[in-house]
């Protein structure tokens, strides 16, 4: 299980690359939209993932996480548009 290209196209590829660097190619058997998913799809026992550290929040009893040695980091960014009049926008941009 693993993101959609289309959703995630970087933590696909680092993911490929992790497998490949450990001597193996992943089996992709579904291709999902949320991690969300992912992980409810672990939950039933459909396979393994690899999620970002993030995920273990989500507390599934039925979900067992391991930290990777040698993970890639993930920058991740905050974007906005300047023509934003949301008036909670500058709240959010103080707490990020």
């Amino acid at each position: 299980m693993l993101a959609s290209e289309e959703v995630a196209p970087t933590l696909r590829a680092m993911i490929f690359g992790h497998c490949r660097s450990g001597g193996f190619e992943p089996d992709i058997r579904f291709d999902v939209q949320l991690q969300q998913t992912v992980l409810s799809l672990v939950d039933e026992g459909a396979g393994v993932a690899l999620v970002p550290a993030s995920m273990r929040r989500a507390q599934l009893a039925g979900v067992v996480f391991r930290p990777l040695v040698d993970a890639t980091l993930i920058e991740q960014v905050l974007t906005w548009s300047p023509a934003n009049r949301n008036p909670w926008l500058a709240r959010f941009l103080e707490l990020a």
